[in-house]
Formats: structure tokens, sequence, C-alpha cells
């Protein structure tokens, strides 16, 4: 019996040590106290990021954001946070769908990064929540707003309207496809003329140098010697030259091919 007793003695002083140390954990994983001040109408917390050792101040959105987009957004600040949850003032974790602006309004609340814990203060005055129950207004109207203007849609027919515009208009393109159909064949029968003309009168320049070369030719190795013709193939030659320059001073264009044959479908068009 006396052994029985000894033994339960002892499992219970190990049992307290157990929870002594478990309280005095708790104790060191709580942090100082994080406040939460108003800048520009929007809601501003400081959180200490565990890897960088550093302070990064985030915004809340209270009505567009919700507590699991908050929780996301810490994550990403930090590689090292594994776990973002927030708790109420008694210990219940708080729902991540829940809104920004309800977990405002309901007031203090904890903040668990890893295996921190911190208290959250949120700022209990009455000007505040007035500013964001006004934000909330502010939106109900809008929506409010927005569904008198779809009843005013309805209501003056602006549907029909745009289908009998839109009508018109198409009535009207048919129309200008139509006139300008035939315009269109014809500057295709134009540009096709131009090619043409262009194009032969390449040819006919192909033709009057060879017959230049071949007249040349048979004047220097025939006719007569090259010591006589020399003279007249330089003069040939520059002739050729001014009449490059006078094409260029004439169209203000390199003698070009491409240029040249552009600039002899120009000259057809505007005859």
């Amino acid at each position: 019996m006396r052994w029985r007793w000894y033994s339960i003695t002892g499992l219970l002083r190990q049992q307290q040590h157990l929870q002594h140390q478990l309280r005095r954990c708790s104790n060191d994983t709580t942090r100082a106290n994080l406040h939460i001040c108003y800048q520009n109408g929007l809601p501003m917390i400081e959180i200490p990021l565990p890897s960088r050792r550093e302070m990064c101040q985030f915004t809340l959105k209270p009505i567009s954001d919700t507590i699991a987009r908050f929780c996301k957004n810490i994550e990403c600040e930090d590689k090292g946070i594994e776990i973002v949850y927030i708790y109420s003032t008694s210990g219940n974790r708080i729902a991540g769908s829940t809104s920004v602006q309800h977990l405002l309004l309901r007031g203090n609340f904890k903040l668990r990064i890893n295996d921190f814990i911190y208290t959250v203060e949120v700022p209990s005055s009455i000007d505040t929540i007035a500013d964001i129950k006004t934000d909330s207004d502010a939106v109900q109207k809008l929506d409010e707003l927005r569904s008198t203007l779809a009843s005013l849609y309805a209501i003056m027919n602006v549907e029909e309207y745009k289908a009998f515009r839109e009508r018109v208009l198409m009535e009207e393109y048919e129309n200008v496809k139509a006139e300008l159909k035939p315009l269109i064949q014809a500057k295709f029968e134009i540009d096709e003329f131009c090619r043409k003309r262009a194009q032969r009168i390449l040819w006919l320049i192909l033709a009057a140098m060879g017959f230049q070369a071949g007249f040349l030719a048979r004047l220097t190795w025939w006719e007569y010697s090259w010591d006589i013709m020399e003279p007249i193939t330089y003069f040939a030659t520059h002739a050729t030259l001014i009449a490059s320059f006078t094409y260029y001073l004439y169209t203000n264009q390199v003698h070009l091919l491409i240029l040249f044959k552009d600039s002899s479908a120009m000259l057809a068009t505007s005859e």
C-alpha cells in the first residue's frame, strides 16, 4: 500500500511539473501587443517577421479583404512563416472566410505566427467604427445606384435603342461597302496597268542597254579599232552618268530598280 501511495504521489508531482512547464512555454511564446492604427481611412498594422527580424507594415481592406487573404499576405512576405491563424480573445479560432470588417468590429484579437502569439489591439473609438460602417453604407448605396441605373435602362428601352442603332449602322456600312466596291475594282485595274507599264519600261531599258553594248562592240572589233572607239565609250559612259543625275534631280530619288519601278507606276497613274 505504501509503495502505491508513493507512486501515485510521484505521478501527481510529475503532472504538476509538466503543467508548470506548459504554462511557462505558453508565456514565453506570447509576445508584445500589436496595434492597429488608421491612415488615410484604412487600418494599418505592423507585424514582426520571424526570419528577417524586421517589422512589416500591412494595409487592411475592411470591405474587400478576408482573414484568409490577410494571412496569405503575411505568409508571402516571409518564407519562414508556416502557420498564420487568427483567434478571438477567448481562444477560439476565427474562420478564414470572415471579412476584415467584421474582425475589426469584434474588437481585440490574437494573431498566431508559427509558435508566437500576438495580441492585436483594435481601436475602440466610436468614430473609427462609424467610419467602417460609413464605408459599408457607401458600398451599399453604390449597389443601390447600380440597380437603379439598370432599372432606368429597362424603362427607357436602352437595349432596344442600341439594337436599332446597330441595325442602322450595319445598313450604312453595307451601303458604303457597296459604293467602295467599284472603286476598289478600279484601283486594282489601275495598279495592274501601272505594274505592266513599269515592267515594259524596264525591259525597254534593258534592250537599249544591250543594243548599245552590241553596237559599240561591233564598232570596236569589226568596223574600227579600240584606239578610235575609246573616246566614244568614254563619252557614252559620261552621258549615262548625266542621265542618272538628271533623273535624281527630277525625282529626288536614287536611281534604284525598285524606286524606278514605283516612279514609273506613279507617272502612269498621273497620266
